[in-house]
């Protein structure tokens, strides 16, 4: 395990093996913040996952993924699924609707392959745009984000 030192704590980062079209070859590493900024569980998410993927919960190892995400990038469900492994895009999905519009999971910050906010039932498009934009991101005439511009690259 690589560890690098911030302000506060110790970060280790857990490489994560990749394969997409940004990361084509690339070994990359989720760093997880202990600072406060994060719950403390999300370091054992990330040391169980590496060690026992089987031990930790599916949509813990998800929501220990997209807690990464900073505010004004996004990632795909795919990209997610891929990261996390063992799960589909739809079963990323299924996890951010079921994380609650009031956690720590920045939900808003997953969203289609097309660039689009997903359609939901009610306001949540409505309110996921607001947040995104809110943190910077900016959508096109068709309701896209550019993800070479606000692409999250899972370091």
């Amino acid at each position: 395990m690589i560890a690098r030192k911030l302000a506060g704590g110790i970060c280790p980062a857990i490489p994560i093996a990749c394969n997409n079209q940004l990361s084509e070859g690339k070994k990359w590493f989720i760093r997880f913040d202990f600072t406060g900024k994060q719950p403390c569980e999300d370091r054992q998410v990330a040391i169980k996952s590496r060690l026992m993927p089987d031990k930790v919960p599916l949509y813990q190892r998800i929501y220990a993924v997209v807690r990464q995400i900073p505010p004004g990038k996004v990632a795909s469900y795919g990209q997610i699924a891929r990261i996390v492994g063992g799960c589909s895009a739809h079963m990323v999905g299924f996890a951010m609707a079921g994380s609650g519009a009031h956690t720590d999971v920045p939900w808003q910050r997953v969203i289609n392959v097309q660039g689009k906010v997903s359609p939901r039932i009610g306001f949540g498009g409505l309110l996921q745009r607001e947040l995104l934009e809110e943190e910077g991101g900016e959508f096109d005439g068709e309701g896209r984000v550019d993800f070479e511009r606000f692409g999250w690259l899972g370091n």
